[in-house]
């Protein structure tokens, strides 16, 4: 055996005594979280564009909610 894959007890991946170990599982879950980030992008989306940004404010709110009160 070359001692990758433990023969007896429970693998707890990040609660081993091993430097390189955690390193390993840090590795893999990054990877995972890339992979899963990137899934289903076939482009990235552009940045909106502030000029056509809806702004409303408090006093706009408040006007709407009374009259929808009415």
């Amino acid at each position: 055996m070359i001692g990758l894959i433990p023969e007896t007890g429970k693998a707890l991946p990040f609660l081993a005594q091993g430097g390189s170990s955690m390193v390993a599982n840090w590795i893999m879950v990054a990877l995972m979280i890339k992979l899963s980030d990137a899934a289903g992008r076939s482009d990235l989306e552009p940045a909106p564009d502030p000029a056509q940004t809806l702004t409303i404010s408090a006093e706009e709110i408040a006007a709407a909610r009374a009259e929808m009160e009415q």
